[in-house]
């Protein structure tokens, strides 16, 4: 692999680091930033880039979550201004 790709895959592995610590561990983007040892924006940029890439995916595990995915659905396909399921 060339120095780009290492680049690029290790700001991923930050990314996800930092990511994991806002989202799972909770922590402040200070915290983050501390516990990396980057400046605080650095730390939200590589939350940003986790959102971003994929990295971060968010479920709610609830039954009105499938009322809330189906107006979501309904809205765009039928170009809606405002669903209630």
């Amino acid at each position: 692999m060339n120095s780009r790709q290492d680049s690029g895959s290790n700001r991923l592995d930050d990314a996800a680091r930092a990511g994991w610590l806002y989202y799972v561990a909770g922590n402040t983007q200070d915290q983050i930033a501390s516990t990396l040892g980057i400046s605080r924006q650095t730390a939200q940029r590589l939350v940003s880039l986790a959102v971003s890439e994929g990295l971060i995916k968010v479920r709610v595990d609830h039954p009105i979550a499938n009322c809330l995915d189906l107006a979501a659905r309904l809205k765009s396909r039928f170009a809606l201004d405002l669903v209630e399921v």
